[in-house]
Order: structure tokens, then C-alpha cells, then sequence
């Protein structure tokens, strides 16, 4: 996942696992975001509650195991939330998606998504 795309939805106090090659990048990606989200509480674009709500809702991983059950209702929120913090319409869920999130399809977390698999 991007560093904006995590950071608009830790700021829409999505729940946010970004992915890194090794620790390395882990630690530089996770000092770049809370220092983009400080610099925009020091200037007022973040109170001071957003700012302790998104810092929450980080998680940070080198282990690509830890992604798989990630739900397609996830992938849906976030795309909302690119959508609705950024106004441009082709980031927003595509129809599909959104219909399969509100048939309780969500792939790896309901045993169905665009296939049956176990969860």
C-alpha cells in the first residue's frame, strides 16, 4: 500500500497494515507517516484526536502472511475513503466490489469472495 493511500485511511481512522521488504523500510515508512500526520496537526488539519486515533490504527509488516485475510469490505473502505478525502471519482469503489461487501461476500474472512475459499 502506498504511504498517502495509508495515510488517508488512518486519517479516516481505518484500521491500516502496511506491508514493507524488511525493517529497514518498515521503520523509515512508519517515521515518514507519523511525521506527515504531526506536520499536519501542528497545522491544523488534524486535531489532536484524529492525530491519536490514526497513529492507533498503524500496524506495520514484513510478513506477507499477515495480509491474507485482509477483506474485501477493507479494500471497499479504503477505496471509499480515497474517494471521499481526495474527490476523484475513479478511486472509488468500483460497483462490483461495493455489491459483494453488502452480500457479505468478503473473501478470505467470509469463505466467499470472487471464489469460495476457507477462511
Amino acid at each position: 500500500m502506498g504511504s498517502v493511500i495509508a495515510e488517508v485511511c488512518a486519517r479516516a481512522v481505518l484500521e491500516v497494515l502496511i506491508p514493507e521488504r524488511d525493517e529497514a523500510a518498515l521503520e523509515n515508512e512508519r517515521h515518514r507517516i507519523l511525521a506527515s500526520l504531526d506536520a499536519a496537526r501542528a497545522a491544523g488539519k488534524i486535531n489532536a484526536d484524529v492525530f491519536a486515533k490514526a497513529t492507533s490504527k498503524f500496524g506495520f509488516s514484513t510478513r506477507n502472511g499477515d495480509f491474507a485475510r485482509s477483506g474485501l469490505d477493507t479494500v471497499a473502505a479504503a477505496a471509499e475513503s480515497l474517494d471521499a478525502e481526495l474527490c476523484e471519482p475513479h478511486l472509488a469503489p468500483p460497483p462490483l466490489l461495493s455489491r459483494m461487501v453488502a452480500a457479505g461476500r468478503l473473501g478470505r474472512k467470509s469463505g466467499l469472495g470472487f471464489y469460495a475459499c476457507a477462511k
